[in-house]
C-alpha cells in the first residue's frame, strides 16, 4: 500500500467537518457576505479553507491539552509551531533527526524481554508489511544490541514504541487499537479508541 494510503480518508473527514461548521450558514448570510455576483463554487472553496485552517491551528494549539502527561518526549523530533506559507499549512520538519543513534534505542535495548513479548504479539498477527517490518527490527533490537537503531528502524517499530514506552498505569488513546491492543495486552498495559472513553 502506499504511504498516502489515509490521505483520502482524512480529506473526508476534513472536508466534513468544515462543512458542519458551515451547517447553519444561509444564501441570504452569503450574498450579504459577498455580493451578489459571487459566485457559488468561490464562496465554498473560501469557506472550507478557513474552515478548515481554523480547525487545524486550534487542534495543533490544543494538542497537549488532550493528554494528562506527555511521557518520553524525543530529543530527535523538534516540535515546531503551525505556519501557512504559500497558502499551504506547514508543520515543519516532522523527519526524526537524531545526532547519533535513535535515542530510544538505549531503553529498547535494556529490555530485551519486553521486547520479545511484543515480537511474539506480533506474529500472531495478520501478515502484512508493516508487521514484518516491525518483527525485522525487534528481532535485531534482540539479537544484535550493539547494532545502532536507525531513524527508519524507529519509524518501523510504530505502535511498538507507544506500547513499550506507555506507563503501566496509564492509557493510550488510538484510533488504530487493531494494531496497537495485541502489543499493549502482550506486556500488560492498555489502549482504547478515543471515542471508548467515558
Amino acid at each position: 500500500m502506499s504511504p498516502r494510503k489515509y490521505w483520502a480518508s482524512t480529506a473526508i473527514e476534513a472536508l466534513e467537518a468544515g462543512a458542519h461548521r458551515e451547517i447553519s450558514t444561509t444564501l441570504q448570510d452569503l450574498v450579504q457576505k459577498y455580493g451578489s455576483k459571487a459566485r457559488m463554487d468561490a464562496v465554498l472553496c473560501d469557506r472550507y479553507r478557513f474552515s478548515l485552517r481554523s480547525i487545524i491551528v486550534r487542534a495543533w494549539r490544543e494538542r497537549r491539552r488532550l493528554t494528562s502527561s506527555v511521557v518520553q518526549e524525543l530529543a530527535c523530533y523538534a516540535e515546531a509551531n503551525v505556519t501557512e506559507e504559500r497558502g499551504l499549512i506547514e508543520i515543519g520538519e516532522i523527519k526524526c533527526q537524531p545526532k547519533d543513534e535513535c535515542p530510544l534505542a538505549a531503553a529498547l535495548k535494556a529490555d530485551s524481554e519486553t521486547l520479545k513479548k511484543l515480537k511474539a504479539a506480533i506474529e500472531g498477527q495478520p501478515e502484512k508489511a508493516e508487521n514484518a517490518r516491525r518483527t525485522k527490527v525487534l528481532k535485531d533490537l534482540i539479537r544484535l544490541p550493539k547494532q545502532k537503531l536507525t531513524a527508519q528502524q524507529c519509524r518501523h517499530l510504530g505502535d511498538a514504541v507507544f506500547a513499550f514506552f506507555c506507563p503501566p498505569d496509564a492509557i493510550i488513546l488510538s484510533t488504530n487499537t487493531r494494531d496497537l491492543l495485541p502489543l499493549t495486552e502482550a506486556i500488560g498495559k492498555k489502549a482504547q479508541a478515543p471515542d471508548e472513553v467515558p
